[in-house]
């Protein structure tokens, strides 16, 4: 697990003079939020391997050992094209002007990153999904944040529907050679269809085994149902992002979206 949302969950918390909740606190995710400045792997080598050993300072005759993996900035293959498929929410709860300028910005960075070997299919959701644009080129996706823009807020949130529009689509888009990712962008508010985490994570686990990577963004940390959005990302080969600001839409995270991220190994133990 590579994600850092439940620290960053914590802090914004602690920022509103709040305890974060106990169930959003999950240890790796506050171990991944730093930076440990670990040696890169060398060229030709998939992952470099480090570790480093200190006192423990709070019991005698014991000492802590920290072992790490990190894998190689390859950046994205060239000329591997990426079919994307865009869930956008569209709900009430989505109204939020900070919310709407933080999907804009975020998207906007992620089309700069697509090229003509790439296709882009929009779809929005809130009772329903709606199918906005499919399958437009990468070089012309930025005409996607005008369409965004035009987009009213409406009704509840039925992310099931959503998810199984997405995999039909990101299905039947498959290209030999190609990469494939569906990446929800949401608060997660989640009050129609079947909100069980447990059975929305089947789904996603469904698209990792037809080869079709799965990413959420959660849109604002204020109210972000952390649960559901947790459990999707746990079965799927792709990430967990929280977007607390339009500053976190960044270009590390449009890179990743767009394929820098890139497997070193499978089934590592």
């Amino acid at each position: 697990n590579v994600s850092d949302v439940s620290f960053k969950l914590a802090a914004a918390s602690l920022a509103q003079g709040q305890l974060p909740e106990v169930a959003s606190i999950r240890s790796e995710e506050f171990i991944n939020a730093f930076n440990y400045h670990d040696p890169e792997a060398k060229n030709g080598v998939p992952v470099a391997f480090n570790w480093e050993r200190a006192r423990y300072p709070f019991a005698h005759n014991r000492d802590l050992l920290r072992f790490s993996i990190k894998t190689a900035a390859a950046g994205r293959q060239a000329g591997r094209p990426l079919n994307l498929v865009l869930l956008l929410d569209n709900s009430g709860s989505m109204e939020r002007a900070d919310r709407q300028q933080t999907v804009r910005r975020a998207f906007s960075l992620l089309s700069q990153q697509l090229t003509a070997i790439d296709q882009v299919t929009l779809i929005s959701f809130s009772r329903q999904p709606r199918l906005l644009a499919e399958n437009v080129s990468g070089n012309e996706s930025g005409k996607l944040v005008q369409l965004m823009e035009q987009l009213p807020s409406e009704g509840g949130t039925n992310i099931e529907a959503a998810l199984q529009l997405a995999f039909e689509k990101a299905a039947s888009q498959k290209t030999a050679g190609a990469q494939h990712r569906i990446v929800l962008l949401t608060d997660g508010a989640v009050n129609l269809g079947n909100a069980n985490p447990e059975s929305l994570s089947h789904m996603v686990e469904s698209m990792r085994e037809a080869g079709i990577a799965f990413d959420a963004a959660g849109i604002s940390a204020d109210g972000l149902n952390d649960e559901v959005l947790e459990a999707l990302t746990r079965k799927g080969d792709g990430r967990y992002y929280l977007l607390d600001s339009q500053d976190d839409a960044d270009d590390n995270f449009a890179q990743q979206i767009a394929g820098a991220l890139r497997p070193s190994a499978s089934n590592v133990k």
